[in-house]
């Protein structure tokens, strides 16, 4: 029984560990893609906002 236990804590254990792994690469990606898209996103609307006020004069 004991080893069984301890094999089955282990398996858990890097289960638990693997699907920390794949939440910290999806944040990261997450975190690098907004990081790297808000300054798209700002440029975007700031020529929106020169090309309308260009417009108006």
């Amino acid at each position: 029984m004991k080893p069984l236990r301890k094999e089955w804590l282990h398996s858990v254990r890097h289960r638990i560990t693997s699907l920390i792994r794949k939440r910290l690469i999806f944040s990261t990606l997450g975190l690098g893609y907004i990081l790297m898209g808000s300054p798209l996103i700002l440029m975007k609307i700031f020529l929106r906002i020169i090309r309308t006020e260009v417009l108006q004069m």
